[in-house]
């Protein structure tokens, strides 16, 4: 018994609230948007290297990366280390920027519209207004 209530039922219990407030799901789209927000941050952050003032700098990236993969991808990851450290490119680094701001939000925003499933609240701000309130957050 789990605080007066027999383990059948707390377990049927906790399926039936799963599958009501749509928990797999909404675990999926967080974990989706997430993760992808992940891969134009890292593009962002390397895009940012060459516009700072130290002195090598890609040596140093090179020599961590080399210690932290195998060998094979450490080779494949080193000429695109290279080639994008090589120049300062603002176009990328705002497209990865705007992207990176893009796929975090639509987290939060995905995190916002659960939240409002597992505790029923009424809406009374459209679509745009949450995306704003995403971003900012």
């Amino acid at each position: 018994m789990i605080y007066g209530v027999s383990a059948k039922k707390f377990v049927r219990d906790l399926y039936q609230e799963t599958n009501d407030d749509d928990v797999y799901n909404g675990a999926a789209a967080l974990g989706f948007y997430l993760t992808l927000a992940i891969f134009p941050a890292i593009i962002a952050m390397m895009n940012v290297i060459p516009y700072l003032p130290i002195a090598r700098v890609d040596e140093a990236i090179m020599d961590l990366l080399g210690q932290a993969l195998p060998d094979e991808a450490s080779v494949l990851v080193a000429g695109v280390v290279d080639q994008v450290l090589s120049q300062q490119r603002g176009g990328l680094l705002s497209f990865s920027l705007l992207a990176t701001l893009w796929a975090a939000s639509t987290g939060m925003y995905a995190i916002m519209r659960h939240l409002n499933i597992m505790a029923p609240i009424k809406e009374v701000a459209g679509p745009s207004k949450h995306h704003f309130d995403a971003a900012s957050s």
